[in-house]
């Protein structure tokens, strides 16, 4: 996942837990995600509607949510770290999923 923050400077670790289990909808925030194959993950984040034409640059596969677990409803449910993908003022604070373990 290649997402990129808009409010976080620093790089979360595990210990910090999730960041974006829920997002700020009175800040305006909403729930977006990515799958990345090539890398086995998925990517939940939080944003404002209106970076997302921006990020949809550096990730290609950034989609808005429909619910808050998009990840999950792709079968992505083991939450491995938060990261922050990105530099400058062009940055993304993330949750990575790991793939459900095949039956």
């Amino acid at each position: 996942v290649a997402m990129l923050t808009v409010a976080v400077d620093m790089n979360i670790t595990d210990a910090d837990g999730p960041c974006c289990t829920s997002c700020d909808a009175e800040g305006g925030f909403e729930k977006y995600y990515s799958i990345d194959k090539l890398h086995g993950f998925c990517g939940e984040c939080c944003m404002k509607p209106k970076d997302f034409p921006k990020y949809k640059i550096f990730e290609p596969g950034l989609q808005k949510a429909n619910d808050s677990t998009p990840c999950a409803d792709f079968h992505y449910h083991n939450y491995t770290k938060t990261v922050t993908h990105g530099f400058w003022k062009i940055k993304m604070t993330l949750d990575l999923y790991a793939p459900d373990p095949e039956m």
